[in-house]
């Protein structure tokens, strides 16, 4: 039932949303299959009934289920190859018996995606027929742009394509793309993507400033554009959805970039990957972006080109905004970032900035610095511990905004300690409104008990918890409850018996090795006691800068971006 769940969010979102995304007639169609479908759940509810006793509308959604194609593109010696596997269940779905046949080939919405591989095949013949007038999804992956039989099924389609997905490897020769030159006033969404070639210096623009699909896209709503060293010159009057990503290594013009976003007036969700400005750049006019409601600058090649873009960008009071830097070459650079970076983002919903460098200093997330919370993560290192202190000051003036404190202590050399009480007392002095408050223990490195007992929380002690945190959460690499018990939890004792209990306490250890730790233990000390075990604490893995950004800095239209 789960194409019809999805069939019930989709009417709840065009019903909710200020801009319709249903017409009315798909609105009606929806509440009638809703209804037939939620009646004929209740007579099979607790009970197995055949496939082959559904009503013609389940199978129906069941088949629009069916996977279509798996595409993998890898690099093999200086040449680019392909690798399609072909999932089309279709076709032979019509062949199990006539209902079936009947059912599949009377649904025109089952048969509108058209994926073309290298060149277009008689199969899409047999779909276009089927699928008649409706609104189609064509997923294009050719080795050249000038195939002829593809050409020819745009011509004759171009109007009725919806969605459009163009993978062309190496570059377009400063023309447009015949391929992109036909108007399509039904396109509501595009992704459109080069592979450059793994050795070589294919570095041309792609659009060289001109009109694609002949300036005629009136419905747009969501485009992606990967491997870009100029922008289109297209207005697009409804484009919500902007995720850009430069080609490899080549930087791209300030004032064209902020002209490309003038020209997108009801822009609401902005991601820009692997950022570099030319050598022109510079402080400009503010770009107003009214209706922009998130901010993604992943992966900026250096601190002055994200300084330049939100310099360049009036951001809204509800925005919110995910900034990865590259990794620091020396904690000095911390300082000498520059200070209006984040006083830019002053007021925002949420703020994300990373610094990540795991081999040698600090690694530092900043959410929210309207309702906030702050990770850092210390390593020790075979120079010293992490110079936190610096990341700290530059923190400072958001100090008061912060909610939410991560702390990580991790442990790589027997002899160099990265936790101690006072190290946690002096991060928490420089944000006086946290109230939650998780610390990731990992001295698995260098405690040699089985036990536990020469583990940093026995040894050094657990710090000093202020009266402002309410939520605590201790992620630790091993158990500290044997024998002679919790002592590294006096404090916890001691402020729940002076009646200042925590709301609650969150003990996460390890999957394996014992466990005396139990919910009775630690009764009293909260109100609410929760034990967990885990391979990992996966949250508080460092960043992985080099991939593609962590899901939970993602708004949800991000994800159509993408192929299975």
């Amino acid at each position: 039932m789960a194409g019809l769940f999805e069939q019930a969010e989709l009417l709840l979102a065009g019903i909710q949303k200020d801009a319709p995304i249903l017409t009315l007639v798909d609105a009606e169609r929806l509440l009638s299959l809703l209804r037939s479908s939620v009646s004929f759940a209740g007579t099979i509810r607790n009970s197995h009934i055949p496939i082959h006793q559904f009503p013609d509308e389940i199978l129906a959604l069941i088949f629009g289920h069916v996977p279509s194609i798996k595409l993998d593109a890898h690099p093999d010696d200086r040449n680019w190859n392909w690798s399609l596997v072909v999932l089309d269940e279709l076709v032979p779905i019509t062949l199990v018996c006539r209902r079936w046949h009947d059912v599949a080939i009377s649904r025109s919405m089952l048969w509108t995606i058209i994926n073309v591989f290298r060149e277009f095949s008689p199969k899409n013949e047999v779909y276009l027929r089927r699928a008649g007038t409706a609104p189609l999804i064509c997923r294009l992956f050719l080795i050249q742009d000038d195939e002829r039989s593809t050409l020819d099924f745009l011509g004759a389609y171009h109007e009725q394509i919806r969605e459009l997905q163009l993978l062309v490897p190496f570059v377009w020769d400063g023309e447009v793309s015949a391929l992109l030159r036909f108007p399509m006033p039904s396109l509501e969404q595009v992704r459109l993507q080069q592979v450059m070639r793994e050795y070589g210096l294919d570095r041309r623009s792609v659009f060289n400033r001109q009109l694609l699909f002949d300036g005629c896209t009136p419905r747009l709503r969501k485009l992606a554009i990967y491997n870009i060293s100029d922008f289109p010159a297209n207005r697009f009057e409804q484009l919500t959805d902007l995720d850009l990503r430069p080609s490899m290594g080549q930087w791209i013009e300030h004032t064209a970039f902020l002209a490309f976003l003038s020209r997108c007036p009801m822009l609401q969700h902005l991601a820009i990957r692997y950022l570099h400005f030319g050598p022109t750049a510079s402080e400009v006019l503010r770009q107003q972006l009214p209706h922009l409601r998130t901010l993604i600058i992943w992966h900026a090649e250096t601190v002055l080109a994200c300084h330049y873009l939100l310099s360049s960008i009036l951001l809204p009071l509800d925005v919110s905004v995910a900034v990865t830097f590259p990794p620091l070459r020396d904690v000095a650079e911390v300082t000498n970032l520059h200070g209006s970076t984040m006083s830019l983002c002053k007021g925002v919903t949420r703020v994300s900035v990373v610094f990540d460098d795991r081999d040698r200093i600090v690694t530092v997330v900043a959410m929210g610095m309207a309702l906030a919370h702050v990770q850092f993560s210390l390593q020790d290192v075979p120079q010293g511990p992490s110079d936190w202190a610096s990341v700290v000051s530059w923190l400072s003036p958001h100090g008061y905004s912060v909610t939410e404190l991560w702390l990580s202590f991790r442990s790589h050399f027997p002899l160099v300690a990265s936790y101690s009480p006072d190290t946690v007392a002096a991060i928490l002095e420089a944000f006086p409104s946290v109230t939650s408050l998780t610390v990731h223990i990992d001295d698995s490195a260098r405690c040699t008990s089985p036990g536990g007992n020469d583990c940093w929380l026995r040894t050094a002690g657990l710090f000093d918890i202020p009266s402002r945190i309410s939520h605590l959460r201790l992620c630790l690499s091993h158990d500290i409850a044997p024998s002679p018990g919790l002592a590294a939890m006096g404090e916890i004792k001691s402020r729940a018996q002076k009646g200042n209990r925590l709301t609650s306490l969150v003990l996460d250890l390890p999957s394996v090795g014992l466990v005396c730790s139990t919910v009775t233990s630690l009764r009293g000390m909260a109100d609410v006691v929760e034990i967990r075990q885990s391979s990992r604490c996966s949250w508080m893995e460092a960043p992985e800068v080099y991939l593609d950004p962590p899901h939970k800095l993602w708004p949800e239209w991000t994800g159509e971006f993408f192929w299975d």
